[in-house]
């Protein structure tokens, strides 16, 4: 890129609390879109996961991402989304199936790109997730902080929602990353959709207990508790 990497900092305090200073991104010209996209393809094969994830830059439009999104599947990729706002919704406009993980923002109703609305009860939550699954998206998972997650997949009978026993949260800062990189690595093994929920749960709290965002191997024997979804169980504020 002619442009420079943006610079990133979290500001994390004795007792957790996180603020995030987050730096502007250059804006990509043409050709550094379409190499992007090419780099996105050459090092992924038919049947593994791309993940699209985090804000798009500037020259980087919703539309091209959706477009990336169709192609990536016509080439026999699996597609993961971990993003919001108007991108998000574009790339779920158009058909196919793509796994998808909502983040808080639109949980909390912050963005009206998909719920408009606060969401207080996991009922809501999984409302708008359903929705998601009509419309197409194979897979949702929707996380919760400490809430643990809703997981809603076109394999499963039922919703299933999970938390995961953590100690001291020291930094949440790319506790959504793991938990979603251990629900894809989970599934890329064959796991069924309940026992990816727990890998990702486990990824999840073992990354609020580490100051830095390396954490190793999430312990497998971390204790985690997975059931149906309880529509009026309240889903606390962030």
């Amino acid at each position: 890129m002619a442009g420079a990497v943006r610079s990133n900092v979290s500001l994390v305090e004795a007792d957790g609390r996180t603020t995030k200073v987050n730096e502007p991104g250059p804006t990509l010209a043409p050709d550094e879109v379409a190499a992007l996209l090419d780099a996105a393809r050459a090092s992924s094969a038919r049947g593994e996961w791309v993940v699209w994830a985090g804000s798009l830059p500037g020259g980087f439009s919703p539309q091209r991402l959706a477009d990336a999104v169709a192609d990536a599947r016509a080439a026999g990729r699996r597609v993961a989304l971990d993003c919001s706002g108007q991108a998000l919704v574009t790339a779920l406009s158009r058909d196919g199936e793509q796994p998808a993980a909502p983040g808080e923002a639109e949980r909390r109703g912050a963005s009206p790109s998909l719920a408009g609305r606060p969401l207080p009860t996991l009922g809501d939550v999984l409302d708008v997730a359903g929705d998601l699954v009509r419309r197409g998206v194979r897979t949702v998972l929707v996380s919760l902080g400490g809430d643990g997650a809703v997981l809603v997949d076109a394999d499963l009978t039922e919703p299933l929602h999970g938390r995961a026993q953590a100690g001291a949260v020291v930094n949440t800062v790319g506790a959504g990353d793991a938990f979603l990189a251990g629900w894809l690595a989970a599934a890329d093994g064959g796991a069924a959709p309940a026992d990816a929920l727990a890998a990702a749960l486990r990824s999840g709290a073992a990354a609020v207990e580490h100051e830095g965002t390396l954490l190793g191997t999430p312990d497998p024997r971390r204790p985690v508790s997975i059931g149906p979804v309880h529509r009026d169980q309240p889903v606390a504020a962030h």
